[in-house]
Parts: C-alpha cells; structure tokens; sequence
C-alpha cells in the first residue's frame, strides 16, 4: 500500500469552529426530541418486536416469530423499554444521536481525506460537517424510529475506521469489522457496502508489509458478510406467521418484464435526483444535474487519488439499486452512503475550480486557493439554505400540541384512535388477543391494539407492500368479510364510491353489528355473536 499521511494536524482556529457547529447542530437535533411516535408502517413493526423481547417473548409479530427482521433496533427498543418504560423518548434520543453522531464521523472522516487530494487547506471537513448535519434527510429520518439513521451511523463508523486502518493505523480494521457488522443488524443491505469496502481496501493494497494484515481483514470481511446473510437465510426459514423480510424486499421490486425494464429504464433518471434529495431533502428539480455533476466528479477525483476505500462502496450500493429498479432508487435508501456523497460533493467543488483555474495557478496559487474556498462555501451555504426550511419545520412539526391532528397532515389520526379503541376493548376483556382484525395498515393498529391484524384480502401479492387497492369490488370484499373468521372489520372511507358501496354491502350481510365505529377515515365493523351466544374466534 502507499505510504499516506497519519492524519492532519490539530488547527486550534478549526477545532474550535467545528466545536460551534457540531454543538449548533446538536441543538437542533435535541429541538427535535419529544415523546411522540412519529408513525411509520415499518416501524410499527420495530416497536411491535421491541416490545416482545422486552416482554421475553423473543422476535415474536402477529403471533408468529420473525426471525428475519435484522435484530438491531429491536433490542435497542427492548433496552430502551426495559430501563425507561413504554416511553418514546429514550429511542427518539438515540435515533437523534445516531444522526448527529453520523455528522461527526462525516467530519472526522473529510478531514483524514481531504490532504490526500491537495484540500487540506479550504476546510472541507467544516463544509463537510454543515452540510451532512444540516441536511434535511437525517434530520427528518433521525425523527423516525427505523433502521436508516443507525445504519448510516454504523456505515460511516465503519468506514471512518478503515480510512484509519489505510493510514498505517491496522488496528482499526477491526473496529470497521465491528461497526459493519452493526450496520448489516440494522439494515442488511449494508452487505453491499461491506463488499465495496472489500474491493477498495484490496485496490488500495501496495504494501508487502500490509499483506497478512490486510488478508486478516479482507477474510474478517468475507466472515461478517457470510455470516450476516447465512443468519438471514437461517432464521428466515423459521418465520411462520411473521413478516419475511427478506420475501418484503425481493416481492416489493418484482414486475412483470414489460415493467422490469421500465423501472431499470428509470432508475439513472431518477438518481440525479434522488442524491440531491439524500442530501438536502430536495430534488432540486432540474438543477440537480449541477450537484451530481459535481459528486461524479469528486468521485472520479478521489479514485484517482487512489482512495477506493470510499469510492468502491458508493459504486456498490448506487449499483446495487439501479439493479433493483426506479423504485429503489430513491433518498431513503440512499441515506447510508450520504456521508460518502457529501465528500464527493465538496472534493468534486475545489477540484473543479482548480482545474477551470489550472493557468492562473501557476501565476497566482493564492487566487486559485481564494477560488476554491469561495466556491466551497456556495455549495456549503446553499445546501444548509435548501435543507434549513425543511429542518424548521420538523422541530415545528414534532412539539404541536395534539401531535396526530397535525403530523403528516391528520393522515395517522384515525388508526391511532382505532388502534386505542381495540386496545380497550381487549384491556376489558371484550376482545380476546386471539381475536383477528382486518385491516388497512395492519402493523400499526396490531402495535396499538395488541390484537392479531390481518390484510390478505386487501393487497394481494405486490398490492399489499405499496397500498394499492383496494382490489374487490364492494360486493365480493363483503362476502370475503362475512364469510372469514375476523371479528373485526375495518373499511377505508376515503376510496369514494368503493367505500359508500362497501358499507352498504358489508351491513346486508346482516354478519355485523350495527351501527359501526367511526374514526377519522376509518369504520370498523364488529361480528356479530354467532348462535349460542359466543362471538366467532379466530381458530
């Protein structure tokens, strides 16, 4: 391997600006703490399995085990329940920190890097730290308690200790191992990330010395992401009645091959915006192409600068989606490599000034290096400009009064009230945990109500991972419902005339009790007791 520097010198002027700014940054994400689920589907599914470990139940959905769910956040919210309670609080703080944590590594990790490109001088680390902690994306998701921000933490952990471990430092190999093997327990996508990393570090080989070291770690490597997906693969086949993960994510990208080809045809049209977006939380409509300009760029730079160790898991992963299809190309998915693009970003700003300015360099370097600084602080200025309104208005949105009335506007309102109406009705022994609910959105109202949930006749096939439907008509969804064995129904009235006839459809069955429930968007439908006096069960 090359021989690289140590690491940058401690510049008392920058170490304090970097102070301010991380210590601005964890203002604004504390400003965004509160003790409110900001409500996602999947992460119903998190809480739901959290709560089982913590109960000692073990990874246990809908009265099944799901086993292939990476383990990662639900133990830390079985932590977070086993020392604080049913309080949402403690994992809202720890998701924040996740995010801010991700800033700081983004930071540490620029500022190792940034000499090896001849930037050591226009604060790139500082532009570096703005514009990851700023951004609208990790502020937002570091809101929601999914496994994006911890993966993204664990990614750029990882990838800070091996930038270390390249500098001569060997022992940090391990900790990158480590913290690579945290992020595949949190998302296991980060395999792809592991191999990128894998194929950098083995470019980047130079050195005889290095050679047992680096074989150890290359190996260490093959172990982690072996193991991560033999896990996978394991528990997997012993999930009955629980999410499949693994079967979510292969049927969510499946199409017919008309529709195969569309979305592969879309996927490099929507990436330019997709990675403005994973940056600042907006596309930024056409002038996207000017931002991902720019990362192509530092991208190419840094790889000639032979620092593939950032370079290979950037390629792996946008490949990796772009295989996937248009669908998976989108920010959210983007977030654990977001770190990585904003060193493209910054690299790729200073890089390009210096060559557009490379004849005056040779008379003037002071104007040239004035010209970058001034063109680093653009970039940096307009996206912190682009994410702040964003960021303002999620600590606006998460300390309003009644939390569900304005979050996403009012769009979870109804399913909370439902999910609080069952959870009493099974707190008062007048429903059974056995019993069976059909529903829209069935890991929320089952984490809410404690009752089994179920959505089969709603979104068959890929129908049931996007929302589509619904897919009966009234009539034949009202015999499905009177002739299954749910106790409780819940139809969607915001579907038009295919709810009104719905309604009237499922009360001619006379299966029901009347007259309903209503929630916001919501009715719920209750079985009637069948003859004896008992109410039909679930077997």
């Amino acid at each position: 391997m090359t021989t690289m520097p140590t690491g940058p010198g401690h510049d008392p002027k920058e170490r304090r600006q970097a102070i301010l700014v991380l210590a601005a940054l964890a203002v604004l994400y504390l400003l965004t703490l509160n003790n409110q689920w900001a409500i996602e589907p999947d992460s119903a599914v998190y809480l739901t399995l959290g709560r089982s470990i913590a109960e000692g139940r073990g990874m246990e959905f809908n009265g099944g085990p799901a086993g292939g769910i990476p383990p990662l956040l639900p133990v830390l919210i079985a932590g977070s329940r086993l020392l604080f309670g049913p309080a949402y609080w403690p994992i809202n703080l720890a998701i924040s920190l996740f995010g801010l944590g991700t800033a700081l590594l983004a930071y540490l990790t620029v500022r190792r890097l940034a000499p090896e490109v001849g930037a050591g001088d226009v604060r790139l680390a500082l532009a570096a730290l703005l514009i990851t902690g700023s951004s609208a994306r990790l502020l937002v998701d570091s809101t929601r308690i999914l496994t994006d921000v911890p993966c993204t933490f664990f990614v750029a952990l990882g990838l800070y200790a091996f930038v270390r471990a390249r500098q001569g430092h060997w022992a940090w190999c391990w900790a990158g191992l480590g913290a690579m093997l945290l992020a595949t327990a949190a998302r296991l996508p980060a395999v792809v990330i592991l191999v990128g990393l894998f194929v950098g570090l083995a470019l980047e080989f130079r050195r005889e010395g290095y050679r047992r070291r680096l074989l150890a770690t290359l190996a260490g490597m093959v172990g982690v992401a072996a193991g991560a997906l033999g896990w996978w693969f394991l528990v997997r086949g012993r999930s009955i009645g629980g999410p499949d993960y693994f079967v979510t994510i292969f049927e969510r990208f499946q199409f017919g091959l008309r529709e195969r080809w569309v979305q592969l045809a879309e996927g490099p049209f929507r990436l330019p915006g997709a990675l403005c977006e994973a940056i600042t939380g907006q596309e930024l409509q056409w002038f996207n192409v000017v931002p991902t300009s720019l990362i192509l760029f530092g991208l190419w730079t840094a790889a000639r600068r032979g620092q593939w160790v950032l370079v290979c898991p950037v390629i792996a992963f946008v490949a990796f989606l772009l295989g996937l299809g248009g669908s998976a190309v989108a920010p959210r998915y983007l977030l654990p490599v977001m770190p990585m693009l904003v060193y493209a970003l910054v690299v790729g700003t200073v890089e390009a000034v210096a060559r557009l300015r490379r004849r005056a360099a040779a008379q003037s370097p002071e104007r040239v290096g004035r010209g970058r600084r001034v063109a680093l602080a653009v970039v940096t200025a307009f996206c912190v400009a682009v994410s702040l309104p964003k960021d303002g208005r999620e600590v606006f949105r998460m300390h309003q009064p009644d939390f569900y009335e304005t979050y996403e506007g009012g769009k979870w309102k109804g399913k909370v009230d439902l999910g609080a109406y069952l959870a009493s009705l099974r707190e008062t022994g007048k429903a059974a945990p056995g019993d069976r609910v059909l529903a829209p959105a069935p890991a929320i109202v089952h984490y809410l109500s404690g009752l089994r949930t179920d959505s089969e006749i709603w979104y068959p096939e890929v129908n049931r991972f996007f929302g589509y439907g619904p897919p009966w008509s009234p009539t034949e969804f009202a015999r499905l419902a009177a002739a299954g064995s749910w106790r409780f129904v819940v139809l969607p009235t915001n579907k038009g005339t295919w709810s009104e006839d719905a309604v009237r459809a499922i009360q001619a069955t006379g299966a029901f009790r009347l007259p309903p429930e209503r929630f916001r968007g919501l009715v719920l439908y209750a079985r009637l007791p069948a003859e004896g006096g008992t109410v039909s069960r679930a077997p």
